[in-house]
């Protein structure tokens, strides 16, 4: 969480400063699909914003899913969030509108959630799966910005967004064997239970050691009685 408050402060300070200077020129820094010269936004564009809105609306879910990934992840966590950042940029520098001028850290957010969520699907993690059901909770509404005719009326970076869901899921993959540990598979939960009660079983036929309980159903066909065990899985 401390990171990340530290990673915000940079593009709240550039938006203060354009909120107060009314100089608009650090736009010119944003991604410019197809022009060398806009390949600088594949670093700078999460830190510029169009408006109050535009970064209220990434700073929260940045702050989330940020923390999940270096809490979690904290080995790979910066490996992480630098490949989504270039990803992402590189991706959209190609598939982006020619002419168009892209901002915002949306990418970057679209990355995070693709990412913990492809996680949750590929580890044996209970603690990772749950954050992920929390993703889903809270930011599975995203999905529909990545397709341009459900807001046909609002200038958003649709190609942004389907870019970062890919570096997402790339990176997913990618470290899909670093992070946290695997829970211990159901299988090998059922083979301890029945080992213990193989032991207990044992401990209860040692000489000197009072007859089982004849209670329950038993089998008359040969004479003897046999405990009927029901194996329930």
């Amino acid at each position: 969480m401390v990171i990340m408050l530290l990673l915000l402060i940079l593009p709240w300070a550039i938006h203060l400063y354009v909120l107060v200077s009314g100089d608009n020129g650090l736009f010119r820094f944003g991604l410019q699909p197809w022009e060398f010269s806009g390949l600088s936004g594949v670093l700078f564009m999460p830190f510029l914003h169009g408006g109050t809105d535009h970064i209220m609306s990434n700073t929260l879910p940045l702050f989330v899913l940020g923390s999940g990934l270096f809490y979690y992840y904290r080995e790979v966590s910066w490996r992480v969030m630098l490949w989504i950042l270039l990803i992402t940029g590189v991706m959209l520098w190609f598939i982006g509108e020619k002419g168009s001028n892209h901002i915002g850290a949306s990418g970057l957010v679209y990355g995070l959630v693709a990412f913990h969520l492809m996680s949750g699907i590929l580890r044996r993690s209970r603690k990772l799966k749950a954050f992920a059901m929390l993703v889903v909770f809270l930011y599975g509404g995203f999905i529909w910005s990545v397709f341009p005719g459900f807001f046909p009326d609002r200038n958003i970076s649709w190609e942004g967004h389907l870019s970062g869901m890919a570096s997402g899921i790339l990176m997913a993959w990618v470290c899909r064997r670093s992070g946290p540990s695997s829970d211990p598979m159901p299988f090998e939960d059922e083979m301890d239970d029945d080992e213990d009660d193989d032991s207990r079983e044992d401990d209860d036929n040692t000489p000197g050691s009072p007859p089982p309980s004849n209670s329950g159903p038993t089998s008359s066909t040969t004479g003897d009685s046999h405990h009927v065990r029901y194996h329930v899985t």
